[in-house]
């Protein structure tokens, strides 16, 4: 079954591109969440010290402990797994347009 995946993908480069287009996105979103999540902890954490209060809601688990926050990158490590996300997605769209080519020439 894996044996038939590049082929999948090699027969028709729009595939490839599709796929590529769908990596490049979910590592956007990913990043998107992750820097909307630190304008939230940071704005928490203006809001606590300006209110003189310290130790309170350093994650966002902390601040919305009924959501599933595990997703969202909340440092730069964090972060990696989706700039290479973001990476893979950019090469496959490359890819793609590299055999569209070979297979119009």
């Amino acid at each position: 079954m894996l044996d038939l995946l590049p082929e999948f993908f090699l027969t028709e480069p729009k595939r490839l591109l599709a796929l590529g287009r769908a990596t490049a996105r979910a590592g956007w979103f990913i990043l998107f969440a992750g820097a909307i999540g630190h304008a939230a902890t940071s704005a928490t954490a203006a809001v606590h010290s300006i209110a003189k209060q310290t130790g309170l809601a350093n994650t966002l688990a902390d601040i919305y402990p009924s959501l599933p926050t595990w997703w969202v990158p909340e440092s730069i490590v964090g972060c990696l797994p989706a700039l290479m996300l973001l990476a893979l997605g950019f090469w496959l769209g490359s890819l793609g347009k590299q055999l569209q080519r070979l297979y119009r020439g």
